[in-house]
């Protein structure tokens, strides 16, 4: 009985009909691991559904040879847009979202983009830069942008009304890599090219500290949450 129940499952599997696949993958786990084994191979089904259900299915099993399929199998494979901001005219190096959801900034060579997520709109563009923008960063409080740039400058501007506030130059004159903003919205933090970390006051622009240690352009900072 189990191996004619089998072979129904396989017989199923192998339909062009992506809905009886989609409802055998579930009864087939209940075949040992033969009806496993089909599971797996529904990882390379052509469908992308049956794909997706038989990964669904097999993400959260231990056994070794369940593990090994899935280091193969790429899920983001899955992910599909949900629609597409306008066009830049170059690439686009750079993109922060406000913590309230609200607005999504992208960087494209020496200009920023500011788009409202529900109306999907670009609500300005922020001219400044003289050259590409490296990195940006929204204050959790959705008040400030901030941008870091190859042209040596960090540039503070009002996220809702695109005014720029101030301009603060990296310390030694290297192109800013990264940039991150502490959870009361006090304190800004940027890497650069020259291998160090500037800690800036947020409200006044004003350096802090400057960290020495990295043996190489620092691409990546982070305040902890406390």
């Amino acid at each position: 009985m189990v191996l004619g129940g089998l072979s129904r499952i396989q017989r199923r599997l192998e339909s062009c009909v992506i809905e009886r696949k989609l409802a055998t993958l579930p009864e087939a786990l209940q075949y040992g691991q033969k009806g496993l084994d089909l599971v797996i191979k529904a990882l390379k089904d052509e469908s992308k559904q049956v794909q997706r259900t038989a990964y669904f299915l097999l993400r959260d099993r231990t056994e070794p040879k369940v593990r090994q399929a899935l280091q193969q199998y790429l899920p983001y494979g899955m992910f599909e847009p949900l629609y597409t901001l306008g066009k830049q005219a170059k690439s686009v190096d750079a993109i922060a979202i406000s913590p309230n959801g609200k607005i999504l900034a992208s960087g494209s060579h020496n200009k920023i983009k500011l788009w409202d997520l529900s109306t999907k709109k670009c609500l300005r563009t922020l001219n400044g830069h003289s050259d590409r923008v490296e990195c940006l960063t929204i204050s959790p409080d959705s008040q400030f942008l901030v941008s870091g740039s190859a042209d040596q400058t960090i540039r503070v501007w009002n996220l809702n009304t695109g005014q720029l506030l101030y301009t603060l130059v990296e310390p030694l004159h290297q192109r800013v890599q990264s940039v991150a903003i502490s959870w009361d919205s006090r304190w800004l933090a940027s890497g650069s090219q020259d291998n160090t970390i500037t800690l800036w006051d947020l409200k006044t622009g004003q350096v802090l500290n400057t960290l020495y240690g990295h043996l190489s352009t620092v691409g990546a900072v982070a305040f902890s949450p406390d």
